[in-house]
């Protein structure tokens, strides 16, 4: 059912879109929308201009796929609203592998032209303003794949025999197997997805399907719909020899919740599966009580199988390469963080996948039990600290890097680190949760981008996020500490000393728990670090036998030492200004008086200089030394005190 238009009639206006595709593209690229030599290359950063010409509002996408191929052909239709008093061109994304047969506006052939993975279509008559307009593309082809993100992929299962073919749009990519816009800030109302296959295989994709209709021999149609606001990657579609398993979640004050479930038809598959499929019902029932109700009750939850490593959150359906608890709850919980509420840019996806690293960190602290949880989040921590800098936030020039965006240590696990720490500085569990409620109901069925979190943050707790986003969501690194504590007849001394893995962020702000063990029993204090050296004395008449640092582990830092320092070893400090720098001053604290060793060795323990001095001031001149990090040590006979320095 291809359509095909006369290049010759329509020679004049075609070459007229293709200077305006060209120079819209020099545009862009001189600007670093993104990066144009990367993928996906020209179609993003050109469409970029025209997005502001119409918002879309309803797409069906009636097409013939089949589960040993990536060859796709049908239609699409668009239905959207002007934005410009007359809007005359129409822009939207398909890569140029994909072949347009023909664009349908109003009952009849359109001009168009294809080219740079963009299609410009002339709009005869012109739509105007708040106008509502369709359109229908025919198209068909075989666009290339591999990889995790290549839009359409098709494989064959290692471990159960089926062929599977399966949809991943994220982050560019819908345009690789239809023709969409790929707005983040401009969700579709509501969306079709008709696919044809053959009878031995099932199609599944969002929303509820509404029928199976018979259309040829030997082929069938799974029709299926969506009524909810749905980004333009997360429509899928995945075909296959599949088994249907359905179940029901039960959420307080909410009606049954359909599970349905496409599971590979091999002998074997669903028994093997079956527990962890069951389980997504207690994973939904929890979240729904911790996030608020289900956005897609009416409809249901689901997945497809499909022969992928890891799973993508696809609206109500999530494709998924195997099932097992971390993978199903971090799955389920897009349907808060990701699919209801979206990253409004792909600078802020820590709003998708941070907060669904750290969904699977409450489904283990309710589900699994706080040993767990804690062993989950102290891994989480762990590899954010396997190297010393790198932001949750991605600056717009880095979002053309697909694994940039989805750096497993800085958008999931320092993403859900930092909310676990927002958590712990809140005080108050009920503050935290309501803050994800807020959250969601504020920004539900839109967008949303890191600092509007940050917002109903401050507005639900009364608290200042703006230190904790700067050093933590913006900022790079982590705190370093050595920590030296003491006891005289009736105090307790503590020293906090703070470096940072990287320059870029000098000093973090933020609590540190402390659990005192004493004969009498424990008790908990916070210690508030709010400057490189801090000293902290509490009065206490027990003696303090040991000290648990950050017992619920709400923070993120390296402990370089915990010393305890005994009466007859008084403490020594010192402070340092600039560091970084390649001139420093030190200045010993108060009250010391005498001679001291002072040290200074590199990264790898060589000392490169050793001194006797007396002064309780003085200057390190680290200008001939090489740039780089150095250990700057000060000891006396009863004490000795260890401070980084950086010589830039």
């Amino acid at each position: 059912m291809r359509r095909k238009i006369c290049t010759l009639l329509v020679l004049m206006p075609l070459l007229a879109l293709f200077d305006v595709l060209q120079a819209q593209q020099a545009y862009i690229c001189k600007h670093d929308f993104r990066k144009c030599d990367a993928e996906p290359k020209g179609l993003n950063g050109i469409l970029h201009s025209f997005y502001q010409d119409y918002d879309v509002r309803f797409c069906h996408l009636d097409l013939s796929l089949q589960k040993h191929t990536v060859f796709v052909e049908g239609s699409v239709k668009t239905m959207a609203v002007s934005k410009k008093p007359s809007l005359q061109t129409l822009c939207f994304e398909l890569i140029d592998t994909l072949v347009i047969d023909s664009v349908i506006y109003q009952g009849l052939p359109a001009v168009f032209i294809h080219a740079a993975d963009t299609a410009c279509v002339q709009l005869n008559p012109p739509v105007s303003l708040g106008d509502t307009f369709s359109f229908r593309v025919y198209y068909h082809g075989t666009p290339a794949t591999g990889g995790f993100f290549s839009g359409i992929s098709t494989a064959v299962s290692t471990q159960w025999g089926n062929e599977v073919t399966w949809t991943l749009s994220q982050p560019y990519h819908a345009s690789h197997w239809w023709p969409c816009k790929q707005d983040l800030t401009d969700k579709y109302d509501s969306a079709w997805i008709f696919i044809t296959t053959d009878t031995c295989c099932r199609a599944g994709s969002n929303g509820l399907l509404t029928a199976v209709t018979p259309v040829a021999p030997g082929k069938h149609r799974h029709e299926w719909k969506t009524r909810y606001p749905i980004a333009y990657y997360l429509i899928s579609a995945a075909v296959a020899d599949y088994q249907e398993y359905v179940i029901y979640a039960h959420p307080q004050g909410q009606d049954s919740i359909l599970i349905q479930n496409y599971i590979y038809d091999a002998p074997g598959c669903l028994s093997y599966y079956k527990s962890d499929l069951d389980n997504t019902a207690f994973y939904l029932e929890l979240f729904a009580e911790l996030f608020g109700p289900y956005p897609f009750a009416s409809e249901k939850y689901g997945h497809c199988q499909a022969h992928l490593g890891g799973g993508m959150e696809h609206q109500t359906m999530s494709t998924v390469g195997a099932f097992d608890f971390g993978l199903n709850t971090h799955e389920l919980s897009h349907m808060w963080f990701g699919d209801y509420v979206t990253c409004a840019t792909w600078s802020d996806i820590w709003l998708n996948e941070g907060f669904a690293t750290y969904a699977q960190y409450l489904a283990a602290q309710y589900l699994a039990g706080q040993q767990y949880a804690d062993q989950f989040i102290r891994g989480v921590q762990q590899y954010v600290m396997s190297e010393p800098g790198g932001s949750v936030y991605i600056p717009p020039g880095q979002t053309a890097d697909v694994w940039r965006i989805f750096d497993g240590r800085l958008s999931y696990n320092k993403g859900a680190a930092i909310l676990h720490a927002i958590r712990g500085a809140m005080h108050n569990d009920s503050l935290f949760f309501q803050t994800l409620k807020q959250f969601l109901q504020q920004y539900g069925d839109s967008v949303a981008v890191g600092t509007d979190f940050k917002a109903v943050a401050e507005q639900v707790s009364n608290m200042n996020f703006t230190a904790f986003f700067d050093e933590w969501y913006f900022g790079e690194g982590y705190p370093i500490l050595d920590i030296s504590w003491s006891q005289d007849a009736d105090s307790l001394i503590i020293r906090v000393e703070q470096s940072t893995s990287t320059p870029v962020t000098p000093l973090f702000h933020f609590d540190l728990e402390c659990m005192l063990f004493r004969g009498t029993g424990d008790s908990l204090i916070r210690l508030h670090l709010d400057a490189p050296v801090k000293f902290f004395r509490m009065k206490t008449h027990v003696a303090v036998d040991s000290i648990k640092l950050d017992p619920h582990y709400w923070n993120i830092y390296k402990l370089n030492s915990l010393n305890k320092i005994h009466e007859a070893e008084a403490p020594i400090s010192f402070t340092l200004w600039p560091n970084p720098g390649s001139i420093i001053h030190y200045r010993l604290g108060p009250g010391f008086s005498g001679k001291y060793r002072l040290n200074i060795c590199d990264i790898s323990g060589r000392q490169v200089l050793s001194e006797i001095r007396y002064q309780r001031e003085g200057i390190l001149d680290l200008a001939p030394l090489a740039e780089g990090i150095y250990f700057l040590s000060i000891e006396t006979p009863g004490s000795k005190a260890v401070r980084r320095v950086i010589r830039q």
